[in-house]
C-alpha cells in the first residue's frame, strides 16, 4: 500500500527537519530554500513503514506569504502531521493551517510537538499541549493524537511512525472505477527524457504507453515512464506520488494546476455550483457577487460568487452558491476547495462541489433550483429524481440520462439506488415503433393519474347516461401520454385494475350504458329503417341522424351497432348472421370469392366487400388472390 502525507505548521517549527529525521531526504530542493532554512515550494521526501507500507511526504511552507504553495500540497492527502514548535506554541499559520485542513476535511493525522529538546519545562510543554487541544477543539482534527519529538535528538520520532502507521491502516481506498487524474504540483525537464510532472495520482491507475490529455489546454501526450519514490514502475496506482516522463508535450505548456487524465475522460468548467461554508473566524460575510481567490487540487483561479436563495453567508453559516471562474478548472463532484479574499489576503471558507457543469446561469432565489441543488448535495439521487417527476407524469429514459447527467449523476451508476425505494416505478411499452422504449414515474404519480381519470371519469358519466368514457384521442391532451404509454400501464397493472381500453374509449369496467326512453325511441326508429334492407342498411350519416352522435357512440360501444368501415354499420343481429353464414361456408367449402359471398346473404357487391375487409383486419379470414380462406375458427 501506498500512501500519501503532508506537513503543515508556522513557519520555523521544524517541518523540514521533522521529515528530513524520518527520512534521511531534505525536502528543501531549492538551493534558496537550503540557505534560508526555509521552505519556499513543495518539498517530497518518502520513507518506509515497519509494515512495508510506502509514505510520500509533501512539506509545505509555513509563511503566509506562500500560503497558496502551501494549499497545493494538502489537496491530496490521505493524513496530515501538524507540526507546533514546542517553544512558540501555536502561531497565526498554524491557526490558518488548521482551518484549511478542516475545511478540505481532513480527517486523520497526528499533530508533532518539535524541537522538545530546548525545552525542559515540562509545564509549558503542558500548556503548549493545551493551546494546541484548544486550536483543534471545533474542528476535524480535535482526536488527532498529539506526540513530542525532537529532529535533533530522535527522540520520539519511533512514537510518531507507529501512530502513523496506526493512522494509515484506517485509509480506504476506492475501487479502481473512476477516472484516473493527476494534479499536477510540479513541472520541469530531463535532457534526454524530456517533460516530466508530478503529482497525487487519484481516481485510477496509469501505465506506461497510456495516451494523456493536460487539461485546461487540451495538450496530449503519452507516458513514456513512470516513477514514484525514484523507483521506475510499469505503472502508477491511486494514492502514490508519482512522476511522469510524458513525451509530445513541451514543459513550457504544462503549469502547476493543471491535471493529466485519460483523453476524453472529463471536461474542464467555468461555472460550478457548490455548498460553501465560511469560517466562524472570517472577519465578515461572504456577500453575493464578492469575487474570491479559489483553491483546488494545486490550482487556484479567481471566482465571482452567485450566491443562492440569500444575499450573504455570514461567519459560521454555509450556503448554496453558483462559483463563476475566470480561468477553467478541472473539478469532479464532491471535490473540496478552499476559498480566499484577493484583497486584504484572508482565508474565509471552502466548500464541496455540487455540479461540474450547470448548463446556465440560475435564478437565485428559485425553489426549484434550491431543491435540486440540495438534492445533489446531499448525494441522493432519489431526491433530485422526486423533483424532476414532479412536473411529468413520466420521463423516459433518454430524458432522464440527459436530465441526471446535466446535474452530476449517472443513470447506469445509480439505478440501483432509485430501485431501492418502492415509490420508484420503471416499465417498457412499445411506443415510437421501438421494441421496448423504456420510462420511469413514481407510486404517487401512477396513484394520482389513476384518480384524476377516475374524478373524470365519474363525472363524464354522472353527466350522460350514454357516454362510455374519454376518447383515447384526446389522452394526451388531457394527461400528457401516449395511447402506448397508457396500454402498457394497464397491461402491466400499474392502475387500477377497474380501466381498460375498449372501442377507442378509456372506461371503468363497471361502467354500464343506461338508455333511456327517448333513446329507446330513436333506436326503434332506427330498426325500422335498417329492417327494410337488413344486409344493406343506410350509410353511417343517415343512421346518425337519426340518433345523434352521443347514441350513436353508445351503441358502438354496447356492440349493437359494428362499425365495419368509415361509412357502413350493420345492427348486432345481421352482423353475427353474416359471420356465422362465411365461417360455416368456409368450413364447408374451404374458400369463398366476394360474389359468392355477395349472393350467399343476397346484398351488393359494396356490403360483402366491407365485410369481408373487416373480417381480413381482424384475422378471422385472409385474402388470397380473389377468394378468403378461414384464418381462424372465429
Amino acid at each position: 500500500m501506498k500512501y500519501v502525507i503532508a506537513t503543515a505548521g508556522h513557519v520555523d517549527h521544524g517541518k523540514s527537519s521533522l521529515v528530513k529525521a524520518l527520512t534521511g531526504i531534505n525536502p528543501d530542493r531549492l538551493i534558496e530554500e537550503q540557505q534560508r532554512q526555509m521552505t519556499i515550494d513543495l518539498g517530497f521526501a518518502w520513507f518506509t513503514l515497519p509494515s512495508g507500507d510506502e509514505v510520500g511526504i509533501v512539506d509545505v511552507p509555513g509563511h503566509r506569504d506562500f500560503i497558496s504553495n502551501m494549499l497545493a500540497g494538502v489537496g491530496s492527502i490521505d493524513a496530515v502531521v501538524i507540526v507546533v514548535a514546542a517553544d512558540e506554541g501555536v502561531m497565526p499559520q498554524t491557526v490558518e493551517h488548521i482551518m484549511i485542513l478542516d475545511l478540505l476535511e481532513v480527517t486523520r493525522g497526528l499533530i508533532a510537538i518539535t524541537k522538545t529538546d530546548l525545552i525542559q519545562d515540562q509545564d509549558w510543554l503542558g500548556l503548549v499541549e493545551k493551546d494546541i487541544r484548544d486550536a483543534v477543539q471545533r474542528t476535524n482534527l480535535h482526536g488527532f493524537p498529539l506526540v513530542r519529538v525532537s529532529a535533533v535528538t530522535g527522540n520520539g520520532i519511533s512514537e510518531l511512525v507507529e501512530q502513523l502507521q496506526k493512522i494509515l491502516t484506517t485509509v480506504e481506498r476506492q475501487e479502481l472505477n473512476e477516472d484516473a487524474h493527476l494534479a499536477v504540483d510540479r513541472v520541469f525537464s530531463i535532457k534526454g527524457f524530456g517533460t516530466v510532472v508530478t503529482g497525487t495520482l487519484r481516481g485510477g491507475e496509469l501505465k506506461t504507453g497510456d495516451e494523456v490529455e493536460i487539461l485546461p489546454g487540451k495538450k496530449t501526450g503519452r507516458i513514456r515512464n513512470i516513477e514514484t519514490h525514484k523507483q521506475k514502475l510499469d505503472k502508477a496506482i491511486p494514492g502514490s506520488r508519482v512522476a511522469l516522463n510524458i513525451t509530445g508535450v513541451d514543459m513550457n505548456d504544462i503549469n502547476r494546476g493543471n491535471v493529466v487524465v485519460k483523453p476524453g475522460s472529463v471536461k474542464s468548467a467555468l461555472r460550478l455550483d457548490a455548498q460553501i461554508r465560511i469560517d466562524p473566524s472570517a472577519s465578515g460575510a461572504l456577500k453575493h457577487n464578492d469575487q474570491v481567490k479559489l483553491y483546488h487540487g494545486t490550482a487556484e483561479t479567481l471566482a465571482r460568487v452567485r450566491t443562492l436563495g440569500k444575499d450573504s453567508i455570514l461567519p459560521g453559516e454555509s450556503g448554496l452558491s453558483q462559483l463563476e471562474l475566470t480561468e477553467p478548472l478541472v473539478a469532479w463532484k464532491g471535490d473540496l476547495f478552499v476559498i480566499r479574499r484577493p484583497s486584504p489576503q484572508e482565508t474565509i471558507g471552502g466548500g464541496r462541489i455540487i455540479n461540474t457543469a450547470p448548463q446556465k446561469r440560475y435564478k437565485r432565489y428559485s425553489e426549484k433550483t434550491l431543491r435540486n441543488l440540495d438534492a445533489q448535495r446531499s448525494g441522493s439521487v432519489w431526491e433530485f429524481y422526486s423533483i424532476l417527476i414532479e412536473e411529468k407524469e413520466f420521463i423516459s429514459k433518454s430524458d432522464l440520462e440527459q436530465s441526471l447527467q446535466k446535474n452530476g449523476f449517472v443513470l447506469a451508476d445509480e439505478k440501483e439506488n432509485l430501485r431501492a425505494h418502492n415509490a420508484f416505478i420503471e416499465f417498457s411499452t412499445g411506443c415510437f415503433k421501438k421494441d421496448h422504449l423504456q420510462f420511469f414515474t413514481t407510486r404517487k404519480k401512477l396513484n394520482d393519474l389513476t384518480k384524476r381519470i377516475n374524478t373524470d371519469l365519474l363525472l363524464m358519466y354522472k353527466n350522460s347516461s350514454l357516454i362510455s368514457g374519454i376518447p383515447i384521442s384526446l389522452i394526451n391532451k388531457k394527461f400528457g401520454m401516449e395511447e402506448c404509454v397508457l396500454q402498457a400501464l394497464l397491461d402491466q397493472h400499474l392502475l387500477s385494475d377497474l380501466l381498460r381500453i375498449k372501442k377507442g374509449y378509456l372506461v371503468r369496467n363497471d361502467r354500464i350504458i343506461q338508455f333511456l326512453e327517448k333513446d329507446l325511441r330513436k333506436i326503434e326508429r332506427m330498426d325500422n329503417l335498417i329492417e327494410k334492407e337488413p344486409f344493406a342498411p343506410p350509410a353511417l350519416n343517415v343512421i346518425q341522424e337519426i340518433t345523434g352522435n352521443e347514441l350513436f357512440q353508445a351503441l358502438i360501444f354496447t356492440e349493437k351497432l359494428v362499425q365495419v368501415d368509415d361509412s357502413i354499420v350493420f345492427r348486432d343481429k345481421e352482423f353475427n348472421t353474416m359471420k356465422d353464414q362465411l365461417i360455416q361456408f368456409l368450413e364447408e367449402h374451404g374458400e369463398i370469392s366476394l360474389a359468392q359471398f355477395r349472393d350467399l346473404l343476397n346484398t351488393s357487391r359494396k356490403y360483402a366487400l366491407a365485410f369481408l375487409d373487416y373480417m381480413d383486419r381482424m384475422e378471422v379470414t385472409e385474402r388470397v388472390g380473389e377468394i378468403r380462406k378461414l384464418k381462424t375458427s372465429g
